[in-house]
C-alpha cells in the first residue's frame, strides 16, 4: 500500500484581475514607482504607453512618454517583467515617473480606466507567497525589512527574508514526515508485513525534533559561531584578495592565479590575532570587470551574500592602478566597519586615488613580500576593540507568532514521549507528528487560512 502524506502550500486560485498601487512612500519626491501585478498588467500598461505591449523579453525597461487623461504627456521609464520573472510570478509592469502627488493620481486614473483596480495593503507581496515566490515567513520578513528600526533588526529581518530561517523549519518538517510516514507504514500493515517500530528508536528522533524545536525558536545573537568576527575581503576582481587571505591565514587556503576571475565559491579560513577569533572570508570580486554568465553571475551574488553577512570589510585596491568610478562605487557602497589594504606596494608606480581615501583606515601590504600582514590584523582587531563592530544583531530573533507555533509543536511532541510503550501509542503518535507538521506548516505557509493571510497582510503598506 502506498502511503502518500501531503503538507506541501495549499494551491489558491489564480488571480484574474489586475491590481495597481503606487510602491513608494507617500509625499512628494524626485521619482516615484506606480507597480501593475497581474494578467492584464502588460496590456493595461500599454494603453497608455504603447511601447510596452511590443517588448519580447522577459525583463524589458523603456524610456518613453506616458499619454495621460486630457492629453498629457508625462516622461516615464517603464519595466516589463513578464512572468515568472517577476517578485509576483506574473506579469509585471512598474512605472517610473516623477513624484509629484497629482502625477501619481492622473497615471492612477488613467490605469484604473483601462481595468487595473487598486491593490490591497500587502497584496503584491500575498500574491508572491501564493504563486510560491516565497513562503510565508519570508513574506512577513518583507515587512519587517521595512520596519527595521535598526541595523540588528535590519540584519535579523534579512536573514529571514533570504529564508535561512525557513530552510531550517523545512528540513524538520521533511524528518517529521518521514517519520509519519514509518508510523502510518506500521498501522496500515500487519507487524508480518511491516516490522514493529522500535520504541527506543521512536524516542531518540523524538527527542531529535524537539531539540530541533528549540534550536529553531531560540534567539541567539549570532550564528552558530558566534565568538567568531566574519572578515570579507571585497574589491574587483585582481586585487589580490586571495594573496592577502593566504598571507593573512600563513598559508594556501585559496587557488592564485594571474587570470582575473580565479575565485567563485567563497574560500575561508579562521586564525586567532591579539585574542580574537577571525573567520576570512574570500568571495569572487565585483564590478563591472567581472566576468558574465550565470555561473559568474551565481559567485557575484553568493560575494554580495558574504559582504552582508560580514562584521568587517578588508576592501583591497591594487595600489599601481587609478581608481576607477566603478571601485570607488564599490568602496562607497561598503556600509560596515573596513579596513582599506592598499596592495602590490612592492611593485613599481602608484595610481590615483580619490581625496576620500586618504582619510580611511588604509594599510599597505605585499604579498609578495609577505609586508603588512600584523598592521593589516592589527587594524581589524582595532575595529572590534573600539566597538565600531556590531555584535547585536539578533539573526535568531522570531515573531510571536512563530514561537506560538514553534511551542505548539514541541507540545505536540511532548504530549507523546513518554506514552510510546502503552496500549494504542501509534495512532496517538501519528496524531500528534500531524499536529506538529500543522504547526511548522502555519509558518512556512503550508497550514493557512485566509483569514489569516488577512490578517497577517493587512499590516503591510499599500503598494507591498
Amino acid at each position: 500500500m502506498a502511503i502518500q502524506i501531503n503538507m506541501r502550500r495549499k494551491n489558491h486560485p489564480a488571480e484574474t484581475d489586475t491590481i495597481v498601487a503606487v510602491s513608494t512612500p507617500r509625499g512628494a519626491a524626485p521619482v516615484a514607482i506606480i507597480r501593475l501585478s497581474g494578467p492584464q498588467a502588460i496590456r493595461m500598461a500599454g494603453a497608455a504607453f504603447p511601447a510596452v505591449v511590443r517588448t519580447a523579453g522577459r525583463y524589458t525597461a523603456i524610456p518613453g512618454t506616458l499619454k495621460l487623461a486630457g492629453g498629457l504627456r508625462l516622461p516615464v521609464v517603464a519595466y516589463v517583467m513578464r512572468a515568472p520573472a517577476s517578485y509576483t510570478r506574473e506579469d509585471v509592469v512598474e512605472l517610473h515617473a516623477a513624484g509629484a502627488p497629482v502625477i501619481l493620481k492622473l497615471i492612477l486614473q488613467t490605469l484604473y480606466g483601462a481595468g487595473a483596480r487598486p491593490a490591497g495593503p500587502g497584496e503584491f507581496t500575498r500574491r508572491a507567497f501564493q504563486n510560491g515566490r516565497i513562503d510565508l515567513a519570508q513574506a512577513e520578513a518583507v515587512m519587517a525589512v521595512i520596519n527595521a528600526s535598526d541595523t540588528a533588526a535590519l540584519r535579523a529581518a534579512q536573514f529571514a527574508l533570504r529564508g535561512e530561517r525557513s530552510r531550517v523549519l523545512t528540513s524538520l518538517r521533511d524528518r517529521t514526515l518521514e517519520l509519519l510516514a514509518r508510523v502510518e507504514v506500521d498501522l496500515d500493515f500487519d507487524e508480518d508485513e511491516a516490522g514493529e517500530l522500535d520504541p527506543g528508536e521512536l524516542q531518540s528522533e523524538l527527542e531529535a525534533i524537539v531539540s530541533a524545536l528549540e534550536e529553531a525558536g531560540s534567539a541567539p545573537g549570532r550564528p552558530a559561531d558566534e565568538s567568531v568576527i566574519r572578515v570579507a575581503f571585497f574589491g574587483l576582481p585582481n586585487a589580490g584578495k586571495s594573496s592577502l587571505l593566504n598571507m593573512l591565514a600563513g598559508s594556501d587556503h585559496a587557488v592564485v592565479r594571474p587570470e582575473p576571475g580565479t575565485t567563485r565559491d567563497p574560500v575561508t579560513a579562521e586564525l586567532v590575532h591579539d585574542g580574537i577569533s577571525l573567520k576570512l572570508i574570500d568571495p569572487a570580486g565585483v564590478g563591472k570587470t567581472a566576468e558574465t554568465g550565470y555561473i559568474a553571475g551565481q559567485a557575484r551574488k553568493a560575494a554580495l551574500r558574504t559582504h552582508e553577512e560580514a562584521d568587517i570589510i578588508i576592501f583591497v585596491h591594487d595600489i599601481n592602478l587609478d581608481v576607477s568610478d566603478d571601485e570607488h562605487g564599490l568602496f562607497e557602497s561598503v556600509d560596515k566597519p573596513a579596513v582599506l589594504a592598499l596592495n602590490k606596494i612592492d611593485l613599481p608606480g602608484r595610481g590615483r586615488m580619490p581625496d576620500s581615501w586618504q582619510t580611511a583606515l588604509r594599510v599597505e601590504t605585499s604579498c609578495i613580500r609577505g609586508e603588512g600582514r600584523e598592521r593589516l590584523l592589527d587594524a581589524v582587531t582595532l575595529l572590534v576593540r573600539e566597538g565600531k563592530v556590531d555584535l547585536s544583531a539578533d539573526y535568531g530573533s522570531i515573531s510571536a507568532r512563530h514561537a506560538r507555533h514553534i511551542d505548539g509543536a514541541k507540545e505536540a511532541i511532548n504530549r507523546i514521549r513518554g506514552g510510546l510503550h502503552q496500549a494504542g501509542a501509534d495512532e496517538r503518535l501519528a496524531f500528534e507528528l500531524r499536529e506538529c507538521l500543522h504547526e511548522i506548516g502555519c509558518i512556512i505557509g503550508e497550514s493557512t487560512t485566509d483569514d489569516l493571510l488577512d490578517v497577517i497582510f493587512s499590516s503591510f503598506c499599500i503598494g507591498k
